[in-house]
């Protein structure tokens, strides 16, 4: 049984009477009940975009040492983009939780279904990962501090406010710029040319983080160059290098 994530502000249990009242006079269970297609229709698209096993192995196997025991996904089509994810641990079973929105607004009669599972898989992917790229940077702390300390090098001012520690901005750049060396690795190349050009435009533009496809050119440069060997997790020092001394 899960507990409230968020127990200082969780509306569904302090207002038990109130949401009650709401589904009676809103008739929201026969609502619910007729709309039975589209609902399950839902969670066939959400379940055959979204290959989580596949970027479980993947991440597993560029993080070792990292393992969830479980990847539960909660989707919604009210959520937009107010995306995130938890971890969670009970009697040794670890489990990876994310918050997403549903496929419904990519357009079926421009994009393939394998450009869409790319463009979509981004949303869980870049949840998920953030509990392996996050623990690794654990690890790197005062290097990324010396690194990212200098927040308008990496952060375009008077946006991307609420990371305001040089690790949050550093795992911001992470998690993105892992998630394109995945798609790289199992998708063809118009996947990854469409999911980069999205990913950049969303991060460097919208996002405010500006250098980010210098970043992932740089990482994606280091993944590529290395030994068959060596995994995203080995490659902390020389990405953290470069940003400290690139201009």
């Amino acid at each position: 049984m899960y507990e409230s994530i968020w127990p200082w502000h969780n509306d569904m249990a302090q207002h038990p009477d109130q949401w009650a009242d709401f589904v009676r006079k809103s008739g929201f269970r026969k609502f619910y009940r007729d709309n039975q297609p589209f609902y399950q229709q839902n969670i066939r698209d959400v379940t055959r975009l979204l290959p989580v096993k596949q970027m479980q192995s993947w991440l597993e196997a560029q993080f070792p040492g990292i393992h969830y025991d479980g990847q539960r996904v909660v989707f919604s089509p009210l959520i937009n983009g107010a995306h995130s994810a938890q971890k969670l641990a009970d009697q040794g079973y670890r489990e990876s939780l994310m918050f997403i929105c549903d496929a419904k607004h990519y357009d079926r009669t421009k994009y393939s279904e394998s450009q869409i599972e790319g463009l979509y898989s981004g949303i869980v992917f870049t949840e998920i990962d953030h509990n392996f790229v996050n623990p690794t940077s654990d690890k790197s702390l005062s290097a990324i501090n010396e690194a990212f300390g200098n927040r308008e090098k990496w952060v375009r001012p008077g946006q991307a406010d609420r990371y305001g520690s040089a690790y949050e901005v550093f795992n911001e750049y992470m998690t993105h710029a892992v998630h394109l060396l995945y798609i790289r690795d199992l998708y063809p190349r118009d996947v990854y040319e469409l999911v980069r050009t999205r990913r950049v435009g969303l991060n460097g533009t919208q996002r405010g983080f500006y250098r980010f496809e210098a970043f992932l050119d740089k990482l994606q440069q280091l993944y590529e160059g290395e030994k068959s060997e060596q995994t995203v997790a080995d490659l902390y020092p020389a990405i953290l290098s470069w940003a400290q001394t690139t201009p």
